[in-house]
């Protein structure tokens, strides 16, 4: 029971904060407001996270996190057997469509983001964080794409190629 708690405090928390940074100033959301709007007091909040660049890391990886398991559903059903190969430019329709809207829905937020590193520069940590989601993506694109080739859909290529021309 303690344990679904604090799970369901950190996903309140995590929700306020998307919600406060999406507002289009990362720095400008204050930890009191992102707090309040998760109905907990501010003290709480540095209990899950420490500061800040903590809440914004935990926000962007749950955000990622939904993305790339909207992206492997996508690809399940695409490559579920008894599927049409026909079937495969509506499945890459929707696979652009998940990230496509993933990115209208988050758009604030990543702006914000990169503002914010580029006025106080990148860390390490951060670079790290993008290199590890953009080669997720690219491995979830070539999945679907080798799927693709396999059916016959696509012409024979290296289906990383293919994805990285689908995402580049």
């Amino acid at each position: 029971m303690r344990e679904r708690l604090r799970q369901s405090t950190r996903h309140a928390i995590l929700e306020s904060a998307a919600w406060a940074f999406n507002g289009g100033d990362v720095a400008a959301a204050r930890m009191e407001d992102i707090a309040a709007g998760a109905g907990i007091a501010v003290g709480t909040l540095y209990n899950y996270f420490r500061d800040r660049q903590a809440l914004v890391s935990a926000v962007l990886q749950s955000r990622t996190q939904g993305l790339l398991d909207a992206l492997d559903d996508v690809i399940a059903e695409a490559t579920a057997a008894g599927r049409a190969p026909a079937a495969f430019a509506a499945d890459l329709h929707r696979f652009v469509g998940v990230l496509t809207r993933h990115c209208d829905d988050n758009r604030a937020l990543m702006f914000g983001v990169i503002d914010e590193a580029l006025q106080h520069g990148v860390d390490a940590t951060a670079v790290n964080r993008q290199h590890s989601v953009a080669t997720q993506f690219l491995a979830r694109a070539a999945r679907l794409l080798a799927y693709g080739v396999e059916t016959g859909a696509l012409r024979r290529a290296e289906p990383g190629l293919y994805a990285a021309m689908l995402l580049g």
